[in-house]
């Protein structure tokens, strides 16, 4: 799936909804096949409902920008985008985050990569286990990646 470019009116939720289609287009759901139709494998936001893991959730965090000049009205807005991996088991957590990795730092240059939608600078800046304790209990893996967007052209 290609990455359609940031409207700069909708920058924040086009750079989420993107991201979330494109690991939806190319990550693959280890359950697939028992999944109903009404569920989803990757969402924006934490799920609401009970759900069905593996899942991936995509959602954006704190962004910040700085003027790209004394006078200038461009800004360069630095996206922090949180990717969370929630499995069943360590194996499948770690197979899905090394998935999600490598997808999103091997589509950046593509010629419908991420640059090309003007999401630049790359970054995988965090990945932190976030497990429950106990048997049965989700494992996770926080995920954060960083794009730059210059706002204002």
């Amino acid at each position: 799936m290609a990455i359609s470019t940031i409207n700069t009116v909708t920058f924040i939720s086009d750079t989420v909804i993107q991201l979330r289609d494109t690991l939806s287009s190319n990550i693959t759901d280890p359950i697939s096949s028992s999944r109903s139709a009404g569920e989803k494998f990757v969402m924006t936001g934490y799920p609401q409902r009970l759900v069905k893991y593996p899942i991936v959730t995509v959602q954006n965090t704190n962004i910040d920008s700085q003027k790209l000049g004394m006078q200038s009205e461009l800004l360069m807005v630095r996206i922090p985008i949180e990717i969370r991996v929630w499995a069943r088991n360590q194996k499948e957590k770690d197979f899905l985050t090394q998935e999600v990795m490598n997808h999103l730092r091997g589509i950046e240059f593509d010629s419908d990569g991420t640059v090309k939608a003007s999401l630049i600078d790359f970054g995988i800046t965090s990945a932190v286990n976030v497990d429950e304790d106990g048997q049965n209990t989700p494992k996770s893996r926080v995920i954060t990646v960083e794009y730059k967007y210059i706002l204002g052209t």
